[in-house]
Parts: C-alpha cells; structure tokens; sequence
C-alpha cells in the first residue's frame, strides 16, 4: 500500500535547495556532499559584527560588491553560505549560488555551529 507520497530525497542538489528556499523565505540551507545542512539564525552579537564589517566595506568603495546571504559553490554538490562575501565584480541578476572565482573575499564568523 501507498500513501501517494515521494520517496525521502537521498540527494539534493543546488536547484533542489533554491526551490526550497523559494518556498520558505528565510530558511539557511547549506549543501554538503548532497546532503541539506540547516543552519540556526545568526544570534543577535554574529548579526552585529556581519553589519559593522558590512557598513565598513561599503564606506570604503564596496557597496555594490559586498553581499550577505549567497552562496558559494565548494564543489558539484557541497555549497556554503559565508556570513558576507565580497565579490570581484558587481554580481548581476538574480543568482544565489556563485562560483569560488567570482569571490575576492568569504567572511564567516565563528560561532559555536559553524567553529566545525
């Protein structure tokens, strides 16, 4: 008997996890060999510093280039999302998941879920 439901996904890739993201405004989701990492909001010291650094970067010539919330492509199915990243070039459209060469700088602070 079935209950009409999808089998558990075992392998989850880029457009799979903007999909979910899509339908769940919010949502931190990592990828790791395949796999979903679900990551906690940043507590309210991690959101200070990621805004300090953030002002300070575009007060000195990095506004259209420094970004919070994207992702980087480590791999054909591992992908990060670093605290802040400052691109090479002004990024365009409506990616999310960039590529290591497009980023000048990945900033991630560390905090007891992401010290591993």
């Amino acid at each position: 008997m079935t209950l009409g439901l999808d089998p558990p996904k075992t392998e989850w890739t880029f457009d799979d996890v903007d999909e979910l993201m899509a339908m769940n405004p919010g949502l931190r989701v990592e990828l790791q060999g395949g796999g979903l990492l679900v990551m906690p909001p940043p507590d309210a010291e991690h959101q200070s510093i990621i805004v300090r650094l953030a002002v300070w970067l575009m007060a000195n010539g990095y506004a259209r280039r420094a970004l919070r919330g994207v992702g980087v492509r480590t791999g054909p199915t591992t992908g990060r999302i670093p605290d802040l990243v400052v691109f090479r070039d002004e990024p365009a459209g409506s990616e999310i998941w960039f590529e290591p060469a497009q980023v000048l700088l990945a900033v991630e602070v560390i905090s007891p879920s992401s010290e591993s």
